[in-house]
């Protein structure tokens, strides 16, 4: 956290769960280094963002996926609009929308390549990612922008950051509940 104020004069927000490998246990370093909300990319759709562990916690669907494949660009695209219609029924929600760097310069993830289905390898066997050209990485760009443009058009909706979400959600009050007084 030190290395990204440094660099980028900023103290990050949020956190991304890696898939659906999120804890609570991790919350409370997270706390530690300032950073109040956590991104669950579960692909579970829950209707608003709730207080847990202290933290924010605001659950996916993470759109768009696979920024590569155009009918994958055209599926996130009608899979928002499904949500914003949802999420009006509902009276409000959180749409968490986003994709991994990588998608942009690879065709194939890291870990996809080296342990698909179970596999397990020497270091000295990884092999890196498939690389992008310069042409298919614009294009990428392109699909994700006219997403993200898509997104922008609909009437009613807001785009917020984890920092305005943090605002927009004032957390618990009090005190934390110790152990003993749960028992």
């Amino acid at each position: 956290v030190a290395e990204i104020r440094r660099i980028f004069s900023v103290t990050p927000s949020c956190y991304a769960s890696p898939g659906n490998s999120w804890g609570p246990q991790s919350f409370r370093s997270l706390r530690r280094l300032g950073i109040r909300l956590n991104l669950m990319g579960s692909g579970i759709a829950l209707p608003r963002p709730f207080w847990l562990g202290g933290m924010l916690q605001v659950s996916g669907p993470l759109l768009p996926q696979s920024i590569g494949n155009p009918a994958a660009a055209d599926e996130a695209m009608k899979r928002f609009d499904g949500l914003v219609e949802q999420m009006r029924a509902r009276g409000g929600g959180v749409i968490a929308t986003g994709c991994h760097g990588t998608e942009f310069v690879t065709s194939k993830m890291w870990d996809a390549v080296n342990f698909d289905n179970g596999a397990s390898r020497e270091r000295s066997e990884w092999q890196p990612a498939p690389r992008r050209t310069a042409e298919d990485t614009e294009r990428c760009f392109r699909l994700f922008f006219r997403f993200v443009d898509h997104a922008l058009e609909m009437p009613g909706v807001e785009f917020v950051n984890a920092t305005d979400l943090l605002q927009l959600h004032e957390g618990p009050g009090g005190r934390p509940i110790s152990r003993e007084r749960i028992a």
